[in-house]
């Protein structure tokens, strides 16, 4: 088939300005702030939603005892074809200790760069490794985080959420509605999530068929409000520069005679 020449021109310019893109250093709209809940723990290993960058990394180093691993990555905007970036900034930052990674997920840089997303996971199937006993782990974590506003005993996972709203226990119902959801999943529902619950600390621990002891675990914690806030901070920051650009290729753009 023959293309025609000026489609293929008009779909080149088309991409190549979708590609276009600008490193910005982005104006920071609002600072880290560690979260909390008044009378209550949240933290998980030391590490909470809202820590800076350089406080989590300190935080996975006195665990570890050696220096956090960590990925970058860049906010982008686009409209009309253009696009902006921000220069690169830590995106996670984790650990791998004792047979368990513990993992700090961070914003961009217009909301502090500060962690939103805190998670700690163990997987003893298939290893050497000697796991905890069942019920003493749950134990634990009744003990540490108190009554969970959910629990549900399966046959084989035990499933637990406490959620807050404004410092208050916030009843979770994963069934109702609004749903009360793991950190992760509720990302993906924002901000209905947020206007109903801020800090979620969720708990998933498989018992080992035929033992007692633990097979896998999951443990996050995140701060909703902390979550949302930071995503329109990140893309209130990079604005400027979109406006920018778009009104420089506004101003480039050629003019048909007629």
């Amino acid at each position: 088939m023959k293309r025609n020449p000026f489609v293929a021109t008009c779909l080149f310019a088309l991409f190549a300005s979708m590609a276009f893109a600008q490193d910005v250093v982005p104006e920071v709209l609002m600072d880290a702030a560690q979260s909390s809940v008044p009378g209550r723990q949240i933290d998980i290993r030391g590490l909470v939603p809202g820590m800076s960058a350089d406080e989590a990394r300190a935080a996975l180093a006195s665990i570890s005892g050696t220096a956090a691993e960590e990925t970058t990555t860049s906010t982008t905007i686009s409209s009309n074809g253009i696009m902006v970036r921000s220069v690169p900034y830590t995106r996670a930052l984790w650990v791998d200790h004792d047979g368990e990674r513990l993992s700090a997920r961070l914003s961009g840089l217009s909301s502090g760069n500060q962690t939103v997303f805190v998670q700690r996971e163990a997987d003893y199937r298939n290893t050497d490794r000697q796991a905890p006993l069942y019920e003493p782990f749950l134990a634990s974590l009744l003990e540490k985080y108190g009554t969970p506003s959910f629990r549900k005993d399966g046959q084989s996972v035990t499933y637990l959420i406490w959620s807050y709203k404004d410092g208050q226990p916030a009843p979770c119902d994963p069934s109702g509605t609004p749903q009360c959801l793991e950190p992760e999943i509720a990302f993906q529902y924002l901000p209905q999530q947020a206007e109903a619950y801020d800090v979620i600390v969720y708990a998933a621990i498989g018992r080992e068929t035929g033992t007692d002891r633990v097979a896998i675990f999951k443990l996050s914690s995140t701060d909703l409000s902390i979550k949302w806030t930071a995503d329109e901070a990140d893309a209130a920051g990079l604005r400027p520069a979109l406006d920018a650009a778009l009104a420089e290729a506004r101003a480039k753009a050629p003019k048909l005679a007629l």
